[in-house]
């Protein structure tokens, strides 16, 4: 079987890539969600070495997630201008890694000594955030942008997919296994006063998480760089419109632009919405269990077909989460004893997490058919753009979702510090806890299942999308006028 696809990629006009440059190229994936995983742990660091308030944290927080979305249309706009002699992604993913490396580096090892100046302390903080955020933005624009130059095969674009959703997994798994079991266990001490301290205050923790998220992230770009070595180039960006984004007119090149493709690209403002209901299930709430039948089911539908799928069945899975705490006793919930519970929710959360990770690891091959369609619709390559759209409306949900966990934190009395494993059970923080895990994916997932009907560019039409574009591959684009059907 894999034989016969191969020989047909061959001889196939489409630009395809080889297997290991999809695998390396994905590891740019992983270089930006591990620097996630360690800004999650931000708000401990803040409250507990430089004396920030939980709630102002939260507000920073959401701020630099605007902030985010304001420098996007920039860096879009200079991201479809670059073209350099080493490329026009490859730059840009070094860059932004070693912007973050530098700026968590200062932040993690030298804010804290600043703490004596209370404003000055929070200025210097605030400003080293601001900047690691444009290394983020410049890292995760590459994720969706150098898809179209690395392949225009539907079915390699799928593996993408499977690529980030295998990655995504196990390296959140691996990062909290060792979180929860490497170092809070060796950073947890007891006090003078007798009081165990969680390893979340305990200013070592954070600094050895840092050194190994800088140096796997740093790993990771290498990887991706390599993957895109063969790729970037003038002749693959943008399948036969490379010229056009690099010749127009610099009048031309306005973040008006951002308003046309807005206006026309439907299946762009489709994905974004995907992608807000995506970012309200993960940023509030990995697993690899559903993966390759996720994967089998992109191959042969398509992205649309599969967040269809997988959206519905994560919200039928969160609600039986949610039942089985009301009809069973999670009081009984263990792995030493196994009880009812343990198994249905074990079962029923494993399956909602994977079918609602697989569903959003769908969307960054939709971005990448989604630029080919901006391409077929008005004759302009415009990576950059479309990325930096596409992520402004992710981080201002994201700005958000935070403001609403520290909102409903401190309505429960959590206004100094953060819940941590060592922290007494109550109702109220149960109540919370169930709204963050089930109720907001719940809603994310019902978004993203009424959203996605309304995405027309299915299988046959990403078809006809590239014919059209291979078309015109050695065409005047210039001459090409703006298609209005959608």
């Amino acid at each position: 079987m894999w034989a016969s696809k191969d020989m047909e990629m061959k001889n196939s006009s489409l630009n395809h890539a080889k297997l290991w440059e999809m695998a390396l190229f994905c590891f740019n994936f992983v270089a930006a969600w591990i620097y996630d995983m360690l800004i999650l742990y931000i708000t401990y660091y803040a409250t507990g070495f430089l004396g920030i308030g939980v709630v102002l944290i939260g507000n920073i927080v959401m701020v630099m997630r605007l902030w985010d979305g304001l420098i996007d249309p920039v860096i879009g706009i200079w991201v479809d201008k670059v073209k350099g002699r080493f490329g026009k992604f490859r730059p840009i993913l070094l860059t932004g890694n070693l912007v973050m490396a530098g700026a968590t580096f200062i932040m993690y090892f030298f804010v804290n000594k600043l703490r004596g100046n209370y404003f000055l302390c929070l200025a210097v903080f605030i400003l080293v955030y601001a900047i690691y955020v444009v290394g983020y933005t410049f890292q995760t624009v590459v994720s969706n942008a150098a898809q179209t130059c690395l392949t225009s095969e539907p079915r390699q674009r799928s593996s993408i997919g499977l690529y980030t959703c295998i990655y995504g997994s196990i390296t959140v798994a691996v990062f909290y296994w060792v979180v929860a079991n490497v170092w809070t266990p060796k950073y947890t001490y007891t006090d003078a006063s007798g009081e165990v301290v969680s390893g979340f205050y305990n200013l070592s923790m954070h600094h050895e998480m840092w050194k190994w998220i800088a140096l796997v992230s740093f790993l990771a770009s290498i990887l991706a760089i390599i993957g895109l070595w063969r790729k970037d180039r003038p002749e693959y960006w943008g399948r036969g419109d490379a010229e056009t984004a690099d010749t127009q007119p610099e009048g031309k090149r306005r973040v008006s632009e951002y308003w046309d493709i807005l206006r026309g690209n439907r299946p762009l403002v489709i994905a974004m919405l995907i992608n807000t209901a995506k970012t309200i299930c993960q940023k509030i709430q990995g697993s690899p269990v559903a993966s390759i039948i996720v994967f089998g089911i992109a191959m042969r539908f398509g992205q649309k077909k599969t967040i269809q799928i997988c959206s519905m069945g994560a919200m039928i899975f969160l609600a039986l989460n949610t039942v089985i705490f009301f009809i069973l006793d999670p009081t009984t919930f263990s792995f030493a004893e196994i009880s009812v519970f343990t198994i249905i929710f074990v079962l029923s959360w494993l399956i909602a997490k994977s079918l609602g990770d697989a569903a959003g690891y769908s969307l960054p091959p939709m971005i990448a058919d989604v630029i080919d369609y901006e391409t077929y619709r008005t004759g302009r390559y415009s990576p950059g753009k479309i990325s930096t759209i596409y992520s402004f409306v992710e981080q201002t949900v994201s700005s958000l979702s935070t403001t609403i966990v520290s909102l409903l934190l401190m309505m429960i009395g959590f206004t100094t510090v953060q819940p941590t494993p060592e922290t007494p059970y109550t109702a109220e923080l149960m109540a919370v806890g169930l709204i963050f895990t089930f109720g907001f994916p719940f809603l994310g997932w019902l978004i993203a299942f009424i959203a996605i009907k309304f995405y027309d560019l299915d299988k046959q039409k990403m078809e006809i999308i590239r014919l059209y574009n291979e078309k015109f591959h050695l065409s005047d684009m210039s001459d090409r006028t703006e298609r209005k059907d959608t």
